[in-house]
């Protein structure tokens, strides 16, 4: 019985997770066009319960343009 339990709330965490990611997922792929100017062909997202950790990694489409690492900041003199 109790054995049954956890499996069922394992599937309910799992498929509330399943559909935060399908609502989040524009939105996420919007911002990262939007920070890094490259749109994302594909977005993998991974979550396990036994550590609380989530991974997402973002496909782009290209290499974003960055800034000359030579060049020195604005924040710094």
């Amino acid at each position: 019985m109790y054995h049954q339990e956890i499996l069922g709330q394992e599937d309910l965490a799992s498929q509330v997770r399943s559909q935060l990611e399908s609502v989040l997922e524009l939105q996420l792929k919007d911002l990262i066009k939007e920070v890094l100017g490259v749109g994302v062909t594909d977005l993998l997202s991974d979550a396990t319960l036994d550590t609380g950790r989530t991974g997402t990694i973002a496909i782009l489409e290209s290499a974003p343009k960055v800034r000359d690492a030579s060049s020195k900041s604005k924040t710094q003199p």
